[in-house]
C-alpha cells in the first residue's frame, strides 16, 4: 500500500491522518484504511482535545463545497466509523504516543 494521497488541502493535520492512516494500514484492516482514507477526502480531521487526546471531526459547510453537509457526517460516520469504534479509539491513542515518542 503506497502512502495516502489526499484530494484536498487539509494541511494543519496531514501529519496526524497520515500516521493513522499508515497505523491502520499496519494493522491490516483495508476496510477501515478505506472508509477513513475516503472520509479524510470529505474533511475528516483529526484534533486534539484540552486533555491532550486525539478524536476525529469533521469540517461541516452548508454548500458541501470545503466539508460535510450539515447532516452528512452523522451517516457517514455510523456506517463507515462505528463498526470500528474501539479499534479507532486504540489507532488515536497510539497516534498520541507516536507523537509523544518524537518529542522525547
Amino acid at each position: 500500500m503506497n502512502a495516502p494521497f489526499f484530494p484536498r488541502d487539509l494541511t494543519e493535520d496531514n501529519d496526524l491522518f497520515g500516521l493513522l492512516l499508515f497505523l491502520i494500514h499496519e494493522s491490516g484492516n483495508e476496510e477501515l484504511y478505506g472508509n477513513l482514507h475516503g472520509l479524510r477526502c470529505y474533511g475528516l480531521r483529526i484534533k486534539q482535545t484540552e486533555s491532550g487526546n486525539y478524536i476525529l471531526r469533521p469540517d461541516i459547510d452548508p454548500t458541501g463545497d470545503d466539508g460535510f453537509l450539515p447532516g452528512q457526517y452523522e451517516e457517514l460516520r455510523a456506517k463507515y466509523m462505528e463498526p470500528w469504534a474501539d479499534e479507532i479509539k486504540k489507532l488515536l491513542q497510539e497516534v498520541k504516543k507516536e507523537i509523544i515518542k518524537k518529542q522525547i
